[in-house]
């Protein structure tokens, strides 16, 4: 039974595969959401500017439109002081009007970059995620692959506890297994039991919680077995 519940190196190693792709699967799809709602507001902006812009140009004509009479009221010599006048201020509110509107363009223009330059930003993060998810994978990859290969050491997950085994500590029998059982409740560690038993285990446990460093620990839990072996090996 012990071993259908054991899961070993491999195991773990595809759970950081699983764990890693879920996350980027999770910033993937908020980055999609994000994107989609950048898309829409530039959508709506791009149609605000033909707007403007077309509002523009029959501004233009009005314009166009007024200097003409201006003008042929001036060339038929029947213009009116008082008429000519109301035609001009009527000319400087289009004129305003106008300004008005050219400034709302530079505005939407502006938010329009904005957006664009925003899902440039949203495209890089989505990159800039992935490499960072493919290092880390290498990085676990790499740590296991040397961990077992020099400290011939495996991990296995029985029930809540971890259980590092390690191989290659005795020189006389490399294959022999020495076995340390840790689990963590609410980010405490604690060292159950070794096999063969070490005595100096629950201060291994106060000085691995102290510091957080499990790797330092397991380290320093092989250099034991090994001095354990030397020690039996000269009696």
């Amino acid at each position: 039974m012990e071993g259908e519940n054991e899961v070993n190196y491999e195991a773990e190693q595809r759970q950081v595969h699983r764990n890693n792709t879920s996350n980027l699967n999770t910033v993937q799809r908020f980055l999609a959401s994000v994107e989609t709602d950048v898309t829409a507001t530039c959508r709506k902006l791009q149609t605000k500017i033909l707007s403007a812009l077309e509002e523009r140009k029959k501004t233009k004509q009005k314009i166009e439109e007024l200097r003409e009479a201006i003008q042929q009221a001036k060339e038929t010599h029947t213009r009116n002081k008082d008429g000519v006048q109301q035609l001009e201020r009527e000319l400087e509110k289009l004129n305003m009007v106008l300004k008005g509107k050219e400034e709302e363009l530079d505005a939407q223009k502006k938010a329009l970059a904005e957006c664009v330059e925003n899902v440039k930003k949203e495209e890089s993060l989505v990159s800039e995620v992935k490499v960072e998810n493919q290092r880390k994978t290498n990085q676990a990859d790499t740590s296991i692959q040397l961990f077992k290969k020099h400290l011939g050491l495996d991990i296995a997950c029985l029930h809540n506890t971890l259980v590092f085994k390690f191989t290659q500590v005795s020189h006389s029998n490399p294959d022999a297994e020495y076995m340390v059982h840790l689990s963590l409740e609410e980010d405490k560690y604690t060292l159950l039991e070794s096999e063969p038993p070490l005595p100096s285990l629950p201060q291994l446990q106060e000085e691995l919680n102290t510091s957080g460093n499990l790797l330092a620990c397991i380290v320093q839990i092989r250099k034991l077995f090994e001095r354990m072996d030397n020690k039996r090996r000269r009696q």
